[in-house]
């Protein structure tokens, strides 16, 4: 129902508002071009009801030669002597749902053990059948670890079946029971078999308030990300589409096994474990002299069983190898400092960026003065890679936690002379012309040498460190990381 404002005016005044939704009038000859199919109701501000019987145009007539008003409605019997108003909204009354039994609106804390609550929702269907020919996605996120398992559904009926499967293998797998479960308002999962297996199992099932998915934000967030690192993986790879379970079933494993600020850095497999993901799959290429892969018996995917019979991988998994991370051309990123410490390609990396941070003399391990904070450090990762995108070198970098420092505390200047491309590009092209040699020259400590004359106090290097917990290194060379380290 719309509100008409009347204006009180003569039959020749037009009062125009462009923030009204439309014009009305109730004098039809007026009105241009009219369309008698528009049927509508209006109301006025005396509570009466009005009947919309079409809209026109109107040329109202200005100074400068008159304006053209469209959409016009024509009101027959609009009150006089007002012949002309606008119309707009009137306020929707706003009316909340009764919360039905079950229903969740706000969680304040995490669950303090495995399976204590689970996430679940369903994704789909998505617009291409896989090879079995599931169109849904049925996810099961674990509140505690945030470890995730995927199913995949032709039908949303299979919801339930799958998720008896689920029960069985997770509660004899980790010796801990499901407690609660959240989900949407999914018929799926409010229907009476799935209801009633809950109830015999002792499951407290919990419901989030109609059209708010926010409130199984942690179910909706691991749909999105799941479906984009699979986007983006299909994308890269060139695979076809009705391989998208194969992209989704790989970024959930990556997932499980990659570090999430939810943990505090620590992986779900992990915090669900108590274990250290071991392992690291590598693509290879096909031998050139074959146009199939032939798995060799030393291949490590190859397990023998008591009969002698070689059991092999599923041929969807022949153009990958397994690597055990105990080798050192390690090709991933360490999770944390104490998972690179055990694998020697990692070790010697971070070993190599503290020599030249001792030999410098970068700082003294000294009592921490009662009236100074510790800056933070921390190890950074990288793998340096050829062309070819083989590994050419592991780096590991000790950093500063720049952004604990306060100004004028800890720091004053920060500014630093660079090198402007106009004079970069000048000497390029003298160099050029008068045929010289250029060389580049790259500094591997440059901020190892910047003298810094601020007090500055930084824990010792992660893992390398057998200092007492009241003494800290007082820096007199800068650090990458520290806010003054460029001008330094």
């Amino acid at each position: 129902m719309l509100e008409v404002n009347l204006a009180e005016s003569s039959s020749n005044e037009w009062f125009i508002d462009s923030g009204a939704s439309k014009h009305v009038t109730g004098q039809k000859s007026l009105l241009s071009d009219l369309d008698s199919n528009c049927r509508s109701k209006i109301s006025t501000t005396g509570g009466h009801t009005l009947n919309v019987a079409g809209k026109g145009s109107v040329k109202v007539p200005t100074p400068s030669g008159g304006i053209r008003i469209d959409n016009v409605l024509y009101v027959p019997g609009l009150p006089t002597p007002a012949t002309r108003g606008k119309q707009s909204r009137s306020p929707k009354p706003r009316i909340l749902p009764p919360r039905p039994a079950g229903l969740v609106r706000k969680v304040a804390t995490r669950a303090q053990q495995p399976l204590e609550l689970l996430h679940t929702d369903i994704c789909g269907p998505l617009s291409s059948k896989s090879l079995s020919g599931s169109r849904y996605i049925l996810t099961i996120t674990d509140d505690f670890s945030r470890f995730s398992w995927l199913y995949f559904l032709k039908k949303k009926s299979e919801t339930l079946v799958k998720f008896k499967q689920f029960k069985s293998m997770i509660e004899l797998q980790t010796s801990h029971r499901i407690k609660a479960i959240r989900s949407d308002n999914g018929e799926e999962y409010i229907s009476q078999d799935f209801i009633r297996f809950c109830d015999e199992s002792g499951i407290i099932r919990q419901l989030t308030q109609t059209y708010t998915p926010h409130q199984n934000g942690v179910a909706e967030q691991k749909n999105r990300t799941l479906l984009d690192k699979a986007r983006c993986m299909a994308f890269a790879s060139g695979i076809p589409n009705h391989l998208w379970t194969e992209a989704v079933a790989t970024a959930n494993y990556v997932t499980n096994r990659t570090s999430t600020k939810a943990n505090n850095g620590v992986t779900p497999f992990e915090r669900l474990t108590g274990k250290l993901p071991l392992y690291v799959y590598r693509r290879r290429e096909p031998p050139p002299s074959s146009s199939s892969i032939d798995v060799p018996s030393s291949d490590p995917f190859v397990i023998t069983t008591r009969s002698g019979r070689a059991s092999r991988p599923p041929a969807r998994l022949s153009d990958f190898h397994l690597n055990i991370l105990e080798s050192p051309e390690l090709t991933c990123l360490p999770a944390s400092v104490e998972a690179a410490l055990l694998y020697p390609g990692w070790k010697t990396a971070m070993e190599a960026e503290l020599e030249p941070i001792y030999e410098n003399d970068t700082w003294s391990l000294v009592p921490l003065p009662p009236d100074q904070k510790v800056i933070c450090t921390k190890w950074v990762f990288r793998v340096k890679t050829n062309a070819d995108g083989t590994t050419a070198k592991l780096k590991a970098r000790l950093v500063t936690r720049g952004f604990q420092q306060q100004a004028s505390q800890d720091y004053n200047e920060t500014f630093a002379p660079v090198v402007k491309w106009n004079t970069l590009r000048s000497v390029v092209a003298l160099a050029g012309h008068q045929g010289w040699s250029i060389y580049h020259l790259d500094v591997k400590t440059a901020f190892l040498n910047g003298v810094i004359t601020e007090y500055i106090y930084v824990s010792p290097p992660p893992g390398f460190s057998n200092s007492p917990p009241t003494h800290a290194c007082k820096l007199r060379k800068a650090l990458y990381g520290l806010k003054q380290a460029p001008r330094a």
